[in-house]
């Protein structure tokens, strides 16, 4: 069982070594303790190239897949909760001509619906949408990524128990 105070600071290496990752290079730039914000950086590499020079689609949408739910998964870890990406979709605004930047944030916002949905139904769906920008911090793709929670039922039989 990992640490939580030391979670933010494993969480970014084992990333980083996740397989489709470490093979397009992906860097996490930043985690903060509280998982609400994750920094990641996706290098142009020869072959992360599409037959333009410009960055290969399909990399955008595996680097942008799993970081919410896995966000989601740490920051409600505690509830019981498990997590997975229900549904995600990236827009191509312009080609990706530099290396890319992703910034993902779980808001206030955010955190109270999922809360009170959990509460309330014991599972929540919720778009979390953010973008993919080049060096210059100029939007070239904007992905919107639907991420499913549901409290297992073992916590939620503990839980219950408790009250």
């Amino acid at each position: 069982m990992r640490s939580p105070r030391f979670a933010h600071k494993l969480l970014p290496k084992l990333l980083e070594y996740y397989p489709p990752f470490w093979i397009m290079g992906v860097r996490i730039k930043a985690v903060t303790p509280d998982f609400r914000k994750t920094h990641l950086s996706l290098p142009l590499k020869w072959y992360a190239k599409n037959t333009h020079g410009t960055m290969f689609g399909g990399y955008m949408c595996a680097v942008s897949d799993p970081v919410a739910a896995i966000m989601c998964g740490e920051i409600f870890r505690k509830r019981g909760v498990e997590t997975w990406t229900k549904a995600h979709s990236v827009t191509f605004m312009k080609p990706g001509r530099t290396a890319l930047e992703m910034k993902v944030e779980v808001t206030d916002e955010d955190l109270a619906k999922i809360n009170n949905d959990l509460d309330q139904h014991g599972r929540s769906t919720h778009v979390f949408e953010f973008f993919i920008t080049d060096k210059a911090g100029v939007p070239v793709a904007k992905v919107q990524n639907t991420v499913f929670l549901r409290i297992r039922p073992a916590a939620r039989a503990a839980a219950a128990a408790t009250e």
